[in-house]
C-alpha cells in the first residue's frame, strides 16, 4: 500500500527536517518586520534620510547575514552587517542614510539586498518622489535669446521668482562671475 505521510514520525524527527529546511533556506526564517518596501512620500533634493529595516529571526536556528549591499551611490549602509549571526528570536536593525541630492527629481525606488551565508537574498526597497528645495521659475535652465552681433551691447532682464522650501532664508552670490556675461543679481 502506499501512504503519502508516514505518521509514526518522533518531535526529533520533525524538529531534524525543520532543521534542514532552514539550514536549505533561512531566508524563510528571516522576516522583515514592517515589509520590505520603504515608501518616504515627498521628500527634498538635499535631504539626508534615515532609513531603517529590521530583520527578525523567525526560525529555530542562527541565520548568518553576510552583508548588505545598496545598489546605489545615493546612500549609505551604516555599519554594515559583515557575518552577523542572527539567533532565533532576536532583530537587527539595518539603517541606511539616503541622500536625496544624488538622485534624479522625481519619482524614485532603490534598490538593496540583505546577503545571506546560503548565497540567498532578502530584496529591499526604498522609494518616493524628490522636489527641488529651490523652485525656480522660468526655469533652471533659462533661454536667454540670440546674440546677433557680439559687438553690440546686448542686455537683458531676466526675473527669476523662486519658492525656498529651505529652513534658512536663501542668499543670493553678492558678486557673480562670468567670463561671458557682466551679471547683476538684486532681490
Amino acid at each position: 500500500s502506499f501512504s503519502a505521510c508516514k505518521q509514526d514520525r518522533t518531535a526529533t524527527d520533525t524538529d531534524q527536517v525543520v532543521s534542514s529546511i532552514y539550514e536549505a533556506n533561512p531566508s524563510a526564517a528571516l522576516q522583515v518586520l514592517e515589509g520590505k518596501l520603504r515608501n518616504l512620500g515627498t521628500i527634498y533634493e538635499h535631504d539626508l534620510v534615515p532609513v531603517s529595516f529590521v530583520l527578525h529571526n523567525t526560525g529555530k536556528l542562527p541565520i548568518k547575514i553576510v552583508a548588505a549591499v545598496l545598489y546605489c551611490p545615493c546612500g549609505e549602509i551604516i555599519e554594515p552587517p559583515e557575518n552577523l549571526e542572527l539567533p532565533p528570536g532576536e532583530e537587527y536593525q539595518l539603517n541606511v542614510n539616503l541622500s536625496a541630492q544624488k538622485i534624479k527629481l522625481g519619482e524614485f525606488s532603490r534598490s538593496l539586498s540583505v546577503m545571506l551565508n546560503n548565497e540567498q537574498f532578502i530584496p529591499l526597497k526604498i522609494s518616493g518622489h524628490i522636489e527641488e528645495n529651490i523652485k525656480v521659475l522660468p526655469g533652471r535652465v533659462i533661454d536667454i535669446g540670440v546674440l546677433t552681433d557680439s559687438a553690440q551691447p546686448w542686455e537683458r532682464d531676466i526675473p527669476i521668482v523662486g519658492v525656498n522650501r529651505l529652513e534658512d532664508k536663501l542668499q543670493l552670490a553678492e558678486n557673480p562671475k562670468s567670463s561671458l556675461f557682466n551679471l547683476e543679481l538684486k532681490e
